[in-house]
């Protein structure tokens, strides 16, 4: 396999705040970073220009765990970045924000900003030490769906917006906390066009959920692969999963309504791994985050897409033609 790139973010010039990141995030359209310079301060970076941050965000008063930008599905391209939204969480509050309004606050580079911004909103207090966050919206119906864990349970928040003011929130409502896991939850994903969401704990298990009204946090079905702790998932519209795990691996499923089905794994590790890395054989590179693009293909495939699963031929597609897996180490 071919890695396209990859991008070391600590030696960044003189950008030391980046040697810390206790959390990070990757908008969709891979144009934006999120990252923790500050344990209390997270802070926006353009990924074509990452000599500077574009905006610090002010508002917790304990650190910033976790990060997560929406899988905007329904967004126009034109509407981005004003329509898109991010959350960060700490132990003393979830905040919702808003990317274009972020951007077109004006302040001086010599200032600082004090106090909430103006595009974050609190959306939950109180909740604990929360280790992952996914957030999705679905702009033609108005709403929204957040979920953060905290340790082995997962609570499922619905965002409804006012239909007459776009982008604007009228309220939340708790859908759901549910037991997931035996062990510390590592990661969460949304799949509208399933009306599930996944989520991977640190017991070495993929588990999916029932996101419908009726059957909300109903159990479907796990996914159990390698020795080693799951610390992030990815999906995307092709109904394509990829998990990976501290050890540097990366599999990759195929999602349908009958079930999901193990492509291939991919050992990103060995391409970080020097020759003389013989002390410890389990050594590879802790995958922290996968963002999963969808896949462009020349033509409408249809009904070809499971076969080509079947036989790999689609993670060429994923991983070289169109260079749609971008991962951190």
């Amino acid at each position: 396999m071919r890695i396209p790139e990859v991008i070391d973010l600590h030696p960044v010039g003189s950008v030391t705040s980046l040697s810390h990141i206790p959390c990070l995030a990757i908008s969709p359209d891979m144009k934006y970073l999120l990252t923790c310079p500050s344990p209390l301060v997270p802070a926006i970076w353009k990924v074509a220009d990452l000599r500077f941050s574009l905006r610090s965000l002010r508002g917790h008063k304990s650190p910033v765990s976790t990060a997560s930008f929406s899988k905007n599905d329904f967004v126009k391209s034109s509407d981005e970045p004003k329509r898109t939204e991010f959350v960060t969480c700490s132990k003393d509050k979830v905040m919702l924000w808003n990317l274009g309004k972020l951007l077109d606050i004006q302040i001086s580079p010599s200032q600082s900003p004090s106090g909430d911004e103006p595009a974050g909103i609190t959306v939950a207090r109180e909740m604990g030490e929360i280790s992952t966050c996914s957030l999705v919206h679905n702009w033609d119906a108005n709403t929204g769906w957040l979920a953060y864990g905290v340790r082995s349970q997962v609570w499922v928040l619905k965002l409804n917006y006012n239909p007459k003011r776009k982008g604007m929130l009228r309220d939340v409502d708790r859908a759901a906390t549910i037991e997931c896991h035996t062990t510390n939850i590592s990661d969460i994903a949304f799949n509208l066009s399933l009306n599930i969401f996944v989520t991977a704990g640190e017991d070495r298990t993929v588990k999916l959920w029932s996101l419908e009204p009726s059957k909300m946090g109903t159990y479907i079905e796990s996914l159990k692969q390698g020795r080693f702790p799951i610390n992030c998932l990815s999906l995307n519209k092709d109904n394509m999963l990829a998990v990976g795990d501290c050890s540097g691996t990366i599999y990759f499923y195929f999602m349908t309504e009958k079930g999901t089905r193990l492509v291939t794994k991919v050992d990103v590790g060995q391409f970080f791994t020097s020759d003389d890395d013989t002390e410890d054989q389990d050594a590879g590179c802790d995958i922290i985050a996968i963002e999963l693009k969808d896949t462009v293909f020349d033509e409408d495939i249809g009904d070809t897409l499971p076969s080509l699963v079947d036989n790999g031929s689609v993670l060429n597609d994923i991983l070289h033609i169109n260079q749609q897996v971008v991962f951190a180490s």
